[in-house]
């Protein structure tokens, strides 16, 4: 059965992050917002859980800095938008372990996500950003 709430406590542990990150993370991201109980002690949602989960893959497995993560999330309406289209960005990010080089061919995104163009230049921006960090290596 799931939770409701969790203490910091336990994202920590669920997270295997110590707490004083998701406290640096709350300040980070605007759209972390984390609720207080009576007691004052923070309290995370599932949503929170699940948004905390996409912030630590981008920072740690992607290498994604936190302004270049807010900057994607800048796209998005909402914290709930950004989870529906968790797997979406994750795969935006993937890249061929032999190579950083982006991709030569020039596959249709909108047909996987539907944004608009708008959203597909901010999306095309950043990850040039992106791309031309990695290749510096």
């Amino acid at each position: 059965m799931k939770k409701l709430y969790y203490s910091i406590g336990e994202v920590s542990k669920i997270l295997n992050v110590e707490q004083h990150i998701l406290r640096y993370w709350e300040k980070e991201f605007t759209l972390l917002k984390t609720k207080k109980n009576r007691a004052g002690n923070r309290v995370y949602s599932t949503e929170d859980l699940e948004f905390l989960k996409l912030i630590k893959v981008l920072l740690e497995e992607k290498k994604l800095s936190i302004r270049h993560i807010n900057q994607l999330f800048e796209i998005y309406k909402s914290k709930s938008e950004i989870i529906r289209n968790s797997d979406n960005i994750l795969k935006g990010f993937q890249m061929n372990s032999k190579t950083t080089k982006a991709p030569k061919t020039n596959e249709k995104v909108s047909s996987i996500i539907d944004i608009d163009e708008e959203k597909k230049n901010k999306i095309k921006v950043l990850f040039d950003e992106i791309m031309n960090i990695l290749n510096q290596d």
